[in-house]
């Protein structure tokens, strides 16, 4: 992991940030909520000023180890589908 890695929350993890689960605790809970498969973890640590870099990224690899995340590599991210131009009839 490194500061360009990007997450994605897995179903456990969705469970967790909405509520439904109560594993984390609030303010584990709160970072966990603002990974959305999009933002970098630097970018995420923006967000979070008040954790020490070091510990913010000890926290994304327990979410990790613990099934709540998931890292995403660039081919396997959602990409949107771009609709093929129809051929043209003779």
């Amino acid at each position: 992991m490194n500061e360009s890695s990007i997450f994605s929350k897995t179903g456990k993890g969705v469970h967790e940030a909405s509520g439904k689960s109560s594993f984390l605790s609030r303010s584990d809970r709160a970072v966990l909520a603002q990974v959305d498969g999009k933002s970098t973890v630097e970018e995420l640590n923006k967000k979070f000023e008040k954790i020490d870099p070091a510990r913010f990224q000890q926290l994304l690899q327990q979410f990790e180890k613990d099934g709540f995340v998931r890292e995403i590599t660039p081919a396997s991210a959602p990409t949107p589908s771009v609709p093929k131009p129809a051929a043209a009839k003779p």
